[in-house]
Protein backbone atom coordinates (compact mmCIF):
# COMPACT_ATOMS: atom_id res chain seq x y z
CA UNK A 1 0.00 0.00 0.00
CA UNK A 2 1.38 3.43 -0.88
CA UNK A 3 0.39 6.01 1.72
CA UNK A 4 2.43 8.77 0.08
CA UNK A 5 4.96 8.89 2.92
CA UNK A 6 8.15 8.41 0.93
CA UNK A 7 10.61 11.14 1.86
CA UNK A 8 8.56 12.31 4.85
CA UNK A 9 10.30 12.75 8.21
CA UNK A 10 8.60 11.22 11.26
CA UNK A 11 9.19 11.06 15.01
CA UNK A 12 7.60 8.32 17.11
CA UNK A 13 7.79 8.53 20.90
CA UNK A 14 7.46 5.25 22.74
CA UNK A 15 8.85 3.78 19.53
CA UNK A 16 10.77 0.79 20.88
CA UNK A 17 7.87 -1.54 21.68
CA UNK A 18 4.22 -2.28 20.92
CA UNK A 19 2.14 0.20 18.96
CA UNK A 20 5.04 2.66 18.68
CA UNK A 21 7.36 0.04 17.18
CA UNK A 22 4.71 -1.11 14.72
CA UNK A 23 3.95 2.49 13.75
CA UNK A 24 7.64 3.21 13.18
CA UNK A 25 7.99 0.00 11.16
CA UNK A 26 5.01 0.95 8.96
CA UNK A 27 6.28 4.50 8.43
CA UNK A 28 9.74 3.19 7.48
CA UNK A 29 8.19 0.56 5.23
CA UNK A 30 6.31 3.33 3.43
CA UNK A 31 9.59 5.17 2.80
CA UNK A 32 9.56 7.72 5.63
CA UNK A 33 12.73 8.60 7.51
CA UNK A 34 11.97 7.80 11.14
CA UNK A 35 13.37 8.82 14.53
CA UNK A 36 12.19 6.58 17.36
CA UNK A 37 12.38 7.76 20.96
CA UNK A 38 12.17 5.73 24.17
CA UNK A 39 13.83 5.66 27.57
CA UNK A 40 15.89 2.49 27.32
CA UNK A 41 18.90 2.55 25.00
CA UNK A 42 19.00 -1.25 24.67
CA UNK A 43 15.32 -1.42 23.67
CA UNK A 44 15.92 1.33 21.10
CA UNK A 45 18.82 -0.55 19.55
CA UNK A 46 16.74 -3.74 19.34
CA UNK A 47 13.96 -1.77 17.66
CA UNK A 48 16.38 -0.19 15.17
CA UNK A 49 17.70 -3.63 14.20
CA UNK A 50 14.17 -5.05 14.05
CA UNK A 51 12.94 -2.31 11.72
CA UNK A 52 16.06 -2.53 9.57
CA UNK A 53 15.62 -6.31 9.31
CA UNK A 54 11.94 -6.17 8.38
CA UNK A 55 11.91 -3.11 6.10
CA UNK A 56 15.48 -2.83 4.86
CA UNK A 57 15.52 0.80 6.03
CA UNK A 58 17.57 2.39 8.78
CA UNK A 59 15.87 4.42 11.46
CA UNK A 60 17.39 6.90 13.86
CA UNK A 61 17.05 6.59 17.63
CA UNK A 62 17.08 8.95 20.60
CA UNK A 63 17.04 7.96 24.23
CA UNK A 64 14.28 10.18 25.66
CA UNK A 65 12.46 10.23 28.98
CA UNK A 66 9.30 12.16 28.12
CA UNK A 67 8.90 13.21 31.78
CA UNK A 68 12.23 15.05 31.64
CA UNK A 69 11.70 18.64 30.45
CA UNK A 70 15.40 19.14 29.62
CA UNK A 71 15.43 16.06 27.41
CA UNK A 72 12.24 17.19 25.67
CA UNK A 73 13.85 20.59 25.09
CA UNK A 74 16.70 18.88 23.21
CA UNK A 75 14.33 17.07 20.82
CA UNK A 76 14.16 19.82 18.15
CA UNK A 77 17.96 19.94 17.87
CA UNK A 78 18.14 16.15 17.60
CA UNK A 79 15.47 16.20 14.89
CA UNK A 80 17.38 18.85 12.93
CA UNK A 81 20.62 16.86 13.26
CA UNK A 82 19.22 13.41 12.48
CA UNK A 83 16.31 14.16 10.11
CA UNK A 84 16.66 17.77 9.02
CA UNK A 85 12.99 18.54 9.62
CA UNK A 86 9.76 16.85 10.71
CA UNK A 87 6.51 16.18 8.88
CA UNK A 88 4.83 13.70 11.24
CA UNK A 89 4.76 13.44 15.02
CA UNK A 90 3.37 10.31 16.66
CA UNK A 91 3.10 11.08 20.38
CA UNK A 92 2.81 7.45 21.44
CA UNK A 93 4.67 7.32 24.77
CA UNK A 94 2.22 6.50 27.52
CA UNK A 95 1.53 4.44 30.58
CA UNK A 96 -1.31 3.05 32.62
CA UNK A 97 -1.99 2.09 36.20
CA UNK A 98 -3.62 -1.32 36.16
CA UNK A 99 -5.28 -1.71 39.52
CA UNK A 100 -8.56 -0.73 41.16
CA UNK A 101 -9.30 2.99 41.09
CA UNK A 102 -9.43 3.36 44.86
CA UNK A 103 -5.96 1.82 45.20
CA UNK A 104 -4.18 4.27 42.86
CA UNK A 105 -1.68 6.34 44.82
CA UNK A 106 -1.08 10.04 44.33
CA UNK A 107 2.45 9.23 43.12
CA UNK A 108 1.08 6.85 40.46
CA UNK A 109 -1.47 9.44 39.39
CA UNK A 110 1.18 12.15 39.03
CA UNK A 111 3.52 9.84 37.12
CA UNK A 112 0.77 8.80 34.72
CA UNK A 113 -0.27 12.39 34.13
CA UNK A 114 3.35 13.40 33.51
CA UNK A 115 3.64 10.83 30.71
CA UNK A 116 0.13 10.79 29.30
CA UNK A 117 -0.63 14.51 29.34
CA UNK A 118 2.24 16.85 30.18
CA UNK A 119 4.76 15.06 27.93
CA UNK A 120 2.41 15.15 24.93
CA UNK A 121 1.71 18.84 25.48
CA UNK A 122 5.38 19.77 25.98
CA UNK A 123 6.54 17.80 22.96
CA UNK A 124 3.90 19.44 20.75
CA UNK A 125 4.90 22.89 22.01
CA UNK A 126 8.44 22.27 20.78
CA UNK A 127 7.74 20.32 17.59
CA UNK A 128 4.66 21.99 16.06
CA UNK A 129 6.58 25.26 15.45
CA UNK A 130 9.08 23.24 13.39
CA UNK A 131 6.20 21.84 11.35
CA UNK A 132 4.64 25.28 10.90
CA UNK A 133 7.96 26.63 9.57
CA UNK A 134 7.69 24.18 6.67
CA UNK A 135 4.00 24.85 6.04
CA UNK A 136 2.86 21.70 7.88
CA UNK A 137 0.47 21.62 10.84
CA UNK A 138 -1.73 24.70 10.89
CA UNK A 139 -2.18 26.75 14.02
CA UNK A 140 -5.99 26.64 13.59
CA UNK A 141 -5.83 22.83 13.49
CA UNK A 142 -3.84 22.81 16.70
CA UNK A 143 -6.23 25.20 18.46
CA UNK A 144 -9.24 23.10 17.52
CA UNK A 145 -7.89 19.74 18.71
CA UNK A 146 -6.18 18.29 21.76
CA UNK A 147 -2.43 18.97 21.81
CA UNK A 148 -1.64 15.29 21.31
CA UNK A 149 -3.38 15.42 17.90
CA UNK A 150 -1.09 18.15 16.54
Amino acid sequence: MDLGLAGKKAVVTGGSKGIGLETARRLAGEGADVLICARRHDALQEAVEDIKGTTGRMVEAMSLDVTNVEQIASLPDVIRTKLGWIDLLVNNAGTGTYKPFLEVTDEELQYGTAINFFAQFRICQRIVPMMLERGGATSSTCRARPASWC
